[in-house]
């Protein structure tokens, strides 16, 4: 491993994954079963779960940030504001297993709510400081949408394309790959907002200067609201161009999920083999009379 200390961390995950890939493929119980990624279902699924992934927690991220610094308000109360995207997606999410159980029919789902999706990254792109409290709240709504209609179908589609002996490793796997396109999203969306903020922030201030020591990483809403109103105005309209740059790029991310999810099958819902009920004790099955018979 201290091989890989001195690799490039680029040039070292790569290495890594032909290293994980090698060693499963020798495994006689491996933590991810390398054949199913010849299952059209599973592959698929791992990919369209890893762009969802990358667009939702890169992005959703810094909607928090987003109100505590540009609308001014507390952490907590930033959580409150959070609501709509939540609502929409535990409807849709709830409304969507209902109707698959019903009909049998999921294919449509992924594929509506990914473009719902996109267009719920495209309305975040334009929240700003000039948005009201109605349009960002109508803006995650949509998002939540969109997210309800995928998360939790991708794992039901999973769970019914593979035999029934993996199917806790598929939807483990179903879940890591979102969470590794979460990893990557939060990574390359913060890089992305990092470069793109301090241009906008020299943009706004227009050479007016912050406080010595004063940090952009430590910007809160008490902080701010210290700093002189030209100061602040700006900081406020830096920031929030610089989370509009982010929304927009996870615009066409969502896209790529979108188009991915065509690629999906419908295959026939799976009705899974129910346990059969266990049979009653031998003194609860006798009859009374019986019962006393047999006492005699």
């Amino acid at each position: 491993m201290a091989f890989f200390a001195h690799l490039h961390p680029g040039v070292a995950g790569v290495a890594l994954i032909g290293l994980f890939i090698l060693i499963e493929r020798r495994a006689a119980e491996p933590v991810l079963p390398l054949h199913l990624f010849r299952l059209r279902v599973f592959s698929v699924t791992s990919v369209v779960g890893f762009i969802v992934g990358f667009a939702m927690f890169g992005a959703i991220t810094y909607l928090p940030a987003f109100f505590q610094v540009v609308r001014g308000i507390s952490p907590t109360i930033s959580g409150v504001y959070l609501l709509p995207l939540m609502a929409g997606l535990l409807a849709v999410s709830i409304t969507s297993g209902q109707v698959i159980a019903r009909t049998g029919k999921y294919r449509f789902f992924p594929i509506a709510g990914s473009a719902v999706m996109t267009v719920g990254m495209f309305l975040l792109s334009l929240m700003g400081t000039g948005s009201s409290t109605l349009q960002d709240s109508v803006s995650m709504l949509v998002l939540g949408l969109g997210l309800g209609g995928v998360m939790q179908v991708l794992v039901i589609i999973v769970q019914n394309g593979v035999p029934h002996s993996e199917l806790g490793v598929a939807t483990s796997g179903a879940t890591f790959f979102r969470s590794i396109g979460g990893s990557f999203g939060t990574a390359i969306f913060g890089a992305i907002f990092s470069n793109v903020l301090v241009g906008n922030l020299v943009s706004h201030l227009h050479g007016v200067s912050l406080p010595a020591g004063f940090s952009s990483a430590d910007a809160t809403p008490a902080l701010l609201s210290r700093l002189p109103a030209a100061a602040h105005q700006g900081f406020v309209a830096g920031y929030a161009q610089s989370i509009q740059t982010v929304f927009l790029v996870a615009v066409p991310i969502a896209a790529l999920a979108f188009l991915a999810t065509w690629l999906i099958p419908q295959v026939e819902l799976r009705q899974w083999p129910t346990a059969p009920a266990p049979a009653a004790p031998a003194s609860e099955s006798l009859d009374p009379q019986d019962a006393g018979q047999a006492d005699g």
